[in-house]
C-alpha cells in the first residue's frame, strides 16, 4: 500500500465533492460512493477512473471509466499509467 501511495495523488473530499455525488446519483443513476470516487478523481484532475462497477469507456463529466479486467484495457491502462 505504502509504494501505491508514493505513486499516485492522494486527496480528500468535502463539502463540494460530497455535492457533485449527490448531483451525479441524481443524473446518472451511481451508487453515492462510485460518485464519490469520480468526484475525487475529478477534483484532482484525473482523466480515467478504474473501476468494475460502471460501463467501460463510458465518460462522466470528463472521467472516462475503464474497467481494468476489461480483454482490450491492458493498452489503455499502460496509456494512463504512462501520463
Amino acid at each position: 500500500m505504502r509504494s501505491w501511495l508514493d505513486g499516485f495523488q492522494v486527496t480528500s473530499t468535502g463539502h463540494a465533492a460530497i455535492l457533485a455525488a449527490v448531483d451525479a446519483v441524481e443524473a446518472h443513476g451511481l451508487s453515492f460512493w462510485v460518485a464519490m470516487l469520480r468526484a475525487a478523481a475529478r477534483q484532482v484532475g484525473c482523466s480515467a477512473l478504474l473501476t468494475e462497477e460502471l460501463q467501460d469507456g463510458q465518460r462522466l463529466n470528463g472521467v472516462e471509466i475503464v474497467k481494468p479486467f476489461a480483454e482490450d484495457a491492458a493498452p489503455r491502462l499502460a496509456v494512463l499509467l504512462s501520463e
